[in-house]
């Protein structure tokens, strides 16, 4: 059984654009709670090295991978990396950016909209590598952006795979 927990990216993790310290702090004790009384084999969640690297992280460990070893379960990383989306034709946040002519850092909502729209074009080709490397037959807790939660859902449905959904924007 997948366990699925949708979020916002900046509890993730601290560094550029990270959730308040508190925030995150409160992030870790839902996700103890949740080992707790699921007691998963694995956290899987939708980052990797690179977002971290990206993020100027304080640290090259994620919340989740925290809460991962101190329940001594199996962590995940299911975003494909750099290397992986070269090969999967997902373009990076910057190539999207250059391709529909919008600065990295400045835009406004309408071009926020259109950003946007063009991610999602690559939803489907992530959320199957992810499934890819999520063990199905063990249950576990899979961390998503709260964006995906439908679409995923979706995917899960359509390969007869057993979910729940715990939180579809667990919120800030």
């Amino acid at each position: 059984m997948l366990y699925l927990i949708g979020v916002q990216h900046g509890l993730q993790y601290v560094g550029i654009g990270s959730a308040e310290y508190e925030h995150i702090s409160r992030f870790k004790k839902y996700l103890s709670t949740q080992c707790k009384k699921i007691k998963p084999k694995y956290i899987a969640e939708e980052f990797n090295d690179d977002a971290l690297k990206k993020r100027c992280a304080t640290s090259n460990i994620t919340t989740c991978k925290e809460i991962s070893e101190k329940f001594n379960i199996q962590h995940i990383f299911i975003e494909p990396t750099l290397e992986e989306r070269k090969v999967l034709n997902i373009p990076t946040n910057k190539e999207i950016h250059e391709k529909l002519g919008i600065k990295l850092n400045f835009f406004n909502q309408k071009e926020a909209e259109l950003i946007s729209h063009e991610e999602n074009k690559y939803f489907p080709i992530r959320e199957k590598f992810w499934l890819s490397k999520i063990p199905k037959k063990d249950s576990g807790l899979v961390i998503i952006g709260a964006s995906h939660i439908e679409t995923f859902k979706s995917l899960l449905e359509s390969q007869k795979i057993p979910f729940s959904i715990l939180d579809s924007k667990w919120d800030i």
